[in-house]
């Protein structure tokens, strides 16, 4: 027992309402198990077989007929599973399911891009591990405020020499010091190993961010130095 031409007719359609794919983009097979008690549809995505839908269909009786379904990606989870009685919900399920499909492809390069950045992080904090793992004392945690001020001077300098339009520069500067306001706060509630990544994960962000990566990595270089190959005596490493 197979599925009828216009049910297979059907299917096609859903999977082509929001006009993201075209039909030829999706593997559509149908299997009927030894004891025929229900037909498996199974739909996945041609280019890549982790977004798949599969439908368990019982036979159509009095009661009507029942739709088991597996389908990749879910709502919340990466595979989710949903009974459906009606044909319409069923064919419902398939167009949402496209359209997930779509959210994920789309997604791909965002998360790609966060996973390089934790990825990054997390090398940026190990090299810090040789840091001891204690507190600043208040003469340090002083120390390190007046470096960051320094610091914000010479790149709100450096940032002077970008040319940006003034709404531009203002919005800069202002995210620039609010981070720098929150440096020298965190100075004194993170331990040393915890705030120098902290800090240079900020730096990272301020150099690729700046517009002109060249311009200000001299000020990545600064802080680096000033504050930790030099730094790193006082801070008892």
């Amino acid at each position: 027992m197979l599925f009828n031409k216009s049910f297979l007719s059907d299917i096609r359609k859903s999977l082509t309402t929001y006009r993201k794919f075209r039909e030829e983009d999706f593997i559509i097979e149908e299997q009927t198990p030894e004891d025929e008690e229900f037909v498996l549809l199974f739909i996945s995505y041609r280019y890549d077989s982790e977004f798949f839908l599969k439908a368990d269909v019982l036979n159509a009786n009095a009661d009507g007929f029942v739709v088991s379904v597996q389908y990749s990606p879910g709502i919340i989870m990466n595979t989710e599973a949903d009974n459906f009685k009606k044909v319409l919900d069923f064919k419902n399920s398939i167009e949402s399911w496209t359209e997930r499909v779509y959210m994920e492809l789309m997604d791909r390069p965002l998360n790609r891009k966060i996973e390089e950045k934790l990825k990054e992080i997390d090398e940026i904090t190990a090299s810090f591990e040789d840091l001891p793992n204690e507190y600043f004392t208040r003469i340090e945690a002083d120390e390190m405020k007046e470096k960051l001020d320094a610091l914000e001077k010479d790149l709100l300098q450096r940032l002077a020499q970008l040319n940006l339009e003034n709404e531009e520069f203002e919005t800069k500067q202002f995210s620039l010091h609010c981070e720098i306001e929150e440096l020298k706060k965190t100075v004194e509630m993170l331990k040393k190993p915890g705030w120098a990544g902290s800090l240079m994960v900020k730096v990272s962000s301020w150099v690729k961010n700046s517009g002109n990566e060249k311009l200000l990595k001299d000020g990545a270089a600064f802080i680096a130095k000033q504050l930790f190959e030099e730094g790193k005596k006082q801070l008892g490493a």
